[in-house]
């Protein structure tokens, strides 16, 4: 018992009281049994069809320090892995109906990515993510990012984001969507990008400030057409 204590209280410390996920810890070599998973060829390939090749890339980037993985109250189980000396980390949740939901800090970045195949329960993080964005200080901003392959069986919402003990002591933290691991310029450039070329020419492009600098002449010519057109 003395050892599950262990196991379970970073969890709990993570948000600053005790919480009712019923986390179960798996006490033999639990961290190994935690890489051993993720990194799992089967997992790696479902990951792979569910995240764009960025969010693939970015999770991964992080799995360098596995913690325990622990059973939630919902029967899913919630892996985490921290990038080894940088305020940086990934955290996944798989549910035994075929969810996945996906979430990443990069390093100098204050944002969390999330991403989830869970057509149904997709308006709000799941609960383990919002504990896991507690982790880190400054308050990050979770943004979404979309998944490449939709679950879109109903279930309930419940075991997802239903916990009312995380929302009693987490503010509740809203999803906006944007390109993953941009800054706010890059968001900002690639909306107006967007409007003018449509996703399917942009979503490859590097929103760096060259391509701002094109996009804002790009606007501007089409502000001045549209006024002499207007006239």
């Amino acid at each position: 018992m003395k050892n599950m204590n262990k196991l379970i209280l970073p969890l709990a410390l993570s948000i600053g009281c005790t919480m009712a996920f019923s986390a179960n810890a798996i006490e033999t070599d639990s961290t190994s049994i935690a890489r051993n998973t993720v990194l799992d060829g089967g997992l790696q390939n479902k990951l792979r069809s569910i995240l764009s090749p960025q969010d693939f890339s970015n999770f991964n980037s992080n799995l360098d320090e596995f913690s325990s993985p622990y059973t939630l109250k919902s029967g899913a189980t919630y892996y985490e892995a921290t990038r080894n000396g940088l305020n940086a980390g990934s955290a996944l949740v798989v549910s035994p109906e075929g969810f996945y939901y996906v979430a990443y800090k990069l390093p100098n970045n204050n944002q969390i990515v999330y991403i989830t195949n869970d057509a149904n329960c997709s308006t709000e993080p799941h609960d383990a993510i919002k504990v896991f964005s507690h982790k880190f200080a400054n308050n990050p901003t979770i943004i979404s990012s979309k998944s490449t392959n939709m679950n879109t069986n109903a279930h309930s919402c419940n075991g997802v984001y239903g916990n009312k003990e995380v929302k009693k002591n987490l503010a509740t933290h809203s999803i906006t969507t944007y390109a993953s691991g941009e800054s706010t310029a890059q968001q900002m450039t690639r909306k107006s990008a967007v409007s003018i070329w449509g996703t399917s020419i942009t979503n490859g492009w590097n929103m760096n400030n060259q391509l701002a600098g094109v996009v804002g002449q790009a606007v501007n010519q089409i502000r001045t057409c549209s006024t002499n057109f207007s006239l």
